[in-house]
């Protein structure tokens, strides 16, 4: 329920089998990370919550706020006594090109490993568009990208490149191991 959000938490019950996972998913502030962005928000900075665009609803978002935003998922865990390695964030990203994804993704991945949850990423070559493809960095995708997307291929490593994005997700999976 609510879009898989961690206020979801504020009334979920667990079920009683001890193999069962929690997962919510992180896309806040949305007006942050999402594709319609288009370079008004930077991260950290003063980003609306929610869908409330309207002036003055801005608050600060960093890494201290994206760990309050998620507070919920920890009292629910409390309260429950669900132990950290039962809880996964199923996904979590924001749209490549906007200001400050490579922090936003590293502060989200400290908070996941410092409260022992699992997570995954929102995308791994995406079929259908490159807004999440952080292989690809913060610029436009190249012709090698397009000639595969044209020919009904997915394109291959030859289209990708290094960068700090794709960086903060390769050091924390190598963390993982």
């Amino acid at each position: 329920g609510f879009f898989s959000t961690p206020w979801a938490f504020k009334i979920l019950e667990p079920v009683p089998d001890p193999k069962t996972l929690y997962s919510f998913h992180l896309y806040e502030p949305y007006a942050y990370t999402n594709r319609l962005n288009e370079g008004r928000y930077r991260y950290p900075g003063k980003i609306p919550i929610g869908e409330r665009t309207t002036p003055g609803s801005a608050q600060e978002w960093n890494e201290k706020q994206l760990e309050t935003f998620l507070e919920p998922v920890v009292a629910w865990q409390h309260r429950h006594r669900i132990p950290a390695q039962r809880v996964f964030v199923g996904e979590f990203g924001v749209f490549r090109t906007n200001p400050g994804a490579e922090a936003y993704l590293r502060d989200a991945i400290r908070i996941f490993e410092h409260k022992g949850w699992h997570w995954a990423f929102y995308s791994f070559w995406e079929d259908a568009w490159a807004g999440m493809d952080y292989e690809l960095g913060t610029g436009k995708p190249g012709a090698a990208y397009w000639s595969a997307i044209e020919a009904g291929r997915m394109p291959g490593p030859e289209t990708y490149r290094a960068n700090p994005l794709w960086q903060v997700l390769i050091d924390a999976l190598r963390k993982t191991k």
